[in-house]
């Protein structure tokens, strides 16, 4: 009938996709205060057998049509699903990660738009685990937005250079909601936080540096003060001479995130080798400052105005059933600035450095 054939051309190229992920994660010592954390709650999970997120996605990618349009659909069922911001209904397990109208608009090499809550436009790291190089998130992404609601277009402007930029209704990631000021004040309903990016291939003119990718993001809006909040992100990612050896790294800074007078930076380096067909080693060393009581995990320290941590992670992926991601994760914290401050309570328990071991196992359909 015509019915049923406006429905299978509705559903033509539609795709379901997601995975299961799992961990246990172990933190010698005494006490868990402070500790690193895994992908979003930091000190949640720890000591334990975790079940981390369960992600379904359907979606209708945007084919080459001139007039094209699809859709996206992402959610996120389980513990990490509260971390995002987006949760469905304030129910803390379940939360919408993306859900998108994607459209071309044909003018020159096409705009790409997608309206509706999307992901933010800046991190070397990605929300979801299969994603990422390391188990453990880095300090920048804990200072970066997480998702956002608005119109976001994507411009390629030739082989070497991609723009991007958007309108949401705030910097976080509570869906349709805008921002707030001090004393929790609703924004001006003209207020919008604002997003920006730029993405620089190199060409093969360059040689051995072709393919090397510079990205260099902002987000800037209302977050809860009297001035707005503003997150400014580099990534470079830059190819070797040798077979399965990559190398990246990323800066992120957020001015005004903790409080309206706040700052905090991290840096990362990443090294990825693949020894085998089946054997990954990932290294990430991440360095994080910012003023006291940055990156939400530090205790404040009466003797000095900054914080300041180190951390170095090492990630062993080996491939041992089709379709699965098996990984085992050492992590060493230590605490730069006088404070001790991973452990138990902020006296004898307290300790300078932690340390921690992660196995994650995650299924991918």
């Amino acid at each position: 009938s015509a019915a049923d054939e406006s429905l299978m051309t509705a559903v033509s190229g539609t795709t379901i996709s997601g995975y299961v992920s799992t961990s246990a994660l172990w933190k010698p010592g005494t006490g868990n205060g402070g500790a690193p954390g895994k992908s979003f709650a930091d000190g949640a999970g720890q000591d334990g057998i975790n079940l981390d997120v369960i992600s379904l996605s359907i979606s209708k990618p945007v084919d080459e049509g001139e007039w094209a349009a699809g859709y996206t659909t992402e959610l996120w069922l389980g513990p990490d699903s509260a971390g995002i911001g987006s949760s469905f209904g304030g129910a803390g397990d379940i939360a919408v990660k993306q859900a998108t109208v994607d459209l071309r608009i044909p003018v020159g090499n096409g705009i790409d738009v997608k309206m509706g809550l999307f992901d933010t436009i800046m991190g070397f790291e990605y929300a979801n685990n299969p994603s990422n190089p390391n188990w453990s998130r880095s300090f920048g992404w804990s200072i970066e937005p997480t998702q956002h609601t608005g119109v976001l277009a994507s411009y390629s402007i030739n082989d070497i250079i991609s723009v991007s930029g958007g309108i949401a209704e705030s910097t976080g990631a509570t869906i349709n909601a805008g921002g707030t000021r001090a004393a929790g004040g609703a924004t001006d309903e003209s207020e919008k936080a604002y997003l920006a990016a730029i993405s620089i291939t190199a060409p093969e003119s360059l040689g051995a540096f072709e393919g090397s990718n510079l990205y260099v993001g902002v987000v800037n809006g209302a977050a809860g003060f009297d001035v707005d909040t503003t997150s400014l992100y580099a990534g470079l990612t830059v190819p070797t001479p040798v077979d399965g050896l990559s190398v990246g790294a990323s800066w992120d800074y957020r001015f005004n995130g903790v409080t309206a007078t706040s700052w905090e930076s991290a840096m990362a380096g990443y090294v990825s080798y693949a020894v085998s067909e089946k054997l990954t080693v990932n290294y990430r060393a991440d360095y994080a400052t910012g003023t006291q009581g940055s990156f939400g995990v530090f205790r404040a320290n009466d003797d000095e105005q900054t914080t300041k941590v180190l951390a170095n992670t090492v990630t062993l992926d080996y491939k041992l059933w089709e379709n699965v991601i098996t990984r085992a994760e050492v992590r060493h914290d230590h605490s730069l600035s006088n404070t001790k401050v991973y452990g138990g309570n902020a006296t004898a328990d307290a300790d300078k450095n932690s340390l921690s071991f992660g196995l994650n196992v995650v299924y991918q359909f």
